[in-house]
């Protein structure tokens, strides 16, 4: 992820239990750059996925939505959709190199949306 990205992305995330209840968010594992790529918003813009998916070295996304536990302050991920693959290097990806660019990710959870 870029710095844009990256801010863009902590600004989003510090709003969640504030102004917003959930964020939508789309990850891939390696970006048209070979980077992971974490996007979360209120709406996923369908020309940037649509973009993405053409560009993006990997194909494996997971999608789903954010939201913050207003007692701990921790993140959960519910996942809608996505891979065995892709969720792995998605849990392994917050746990490494997102969480250094977005320290709030370290501590966060990931989830089947329907649990």
């Amino acid at each position: 992820m870029d710095h844009r990205n990256t801010a863009s992305l902590k600004r989003k995330l510090t709003l969640l239990g504030r102004t917003r209840e959930q964020l939508a968010f789309l990850y891939t594992p390696a970006d048209a750059e070979g980077a992971p790529l974490l996007i979360a918003d209120t709406r996923l813009d369908p020309a940037r996925v649509l973009a993405l998916s053409r560009a993006a070295r990997s194909r494996d996304f997971v999608r789903g939505s954010v939201v913050r536990d207003l007692e701990t302050g921790i993140l959960t991920f519910r996942v809608d959709t996505g891979n065995v693959e892709g969720l792995s290097r998605f849990v392994g990806h917050l746990e490494g190199l997102l969480a250094e660019q977005v320290p709030a990710l370290a501590a966060a959870r990931v989830q089947a949306s329907g649990a």
